[in-house]
């Protein structure tokens, strides 16, 4: 047996029917976001370009096995390891290009935020999920 039960959420505080959709699509944006994740174990702590993994790259991940061919968003990284022991790298991945681009539609927040912080290799390419 399904159920289909929509989520009713009560906005009292809303300026403006504009305010009101952006946070159905924010809401909307946030179940999806948090309705699949990835997770994977790599060998070592970099890339195949010598950088660390770190939260905010991009990683394309193509496995057959599990039928998985897309772009992810690192969210967590966990190292394990090191001297002597077997160094591991654990990722947590979402689904990109998910979030909202009217985050902050009318404040300044983010004004400048990303000052010469250009495309500094966020793109990885990944093509097996190693679980050994």
């Amino acid at each position: 047996m399904t159920l289909y039960r929509p989520r009713i959420v009560v906005e009292g505080d809303s300026q403006s029917d504009e305010e009101v959709q952006f946070r159905a699509r924010k809401l909307q944006a946030d179940a999806r976001l948090n309705g699949f994740a990835l997770s994977a174990t790599l060998r070592g702590f970099t890339t195949a370009n010598g950088t660390l993994w770190a939260p905010g790259q991009r990683v394309y991940v193509k496995s057959d096995v599990h039928g998985v061919d897309d772009v992810y968003f690192i969210m967590r990284r966990t190292f394990r390891g090191g001297r002597g022991q077997r160094q591991e790298t654990s990722l947590l991945l979402r689904e990109d290009g998910i979030w909202l681009p009217d985050a902050y539609p009318k404040s300044g927040h983010r004004k400048g935020h990303r000052r010469g912080k250009k495309d500094k290799g966020l793109w990885t390419t990944w093509e097996q999920v190693d679980n050994a």
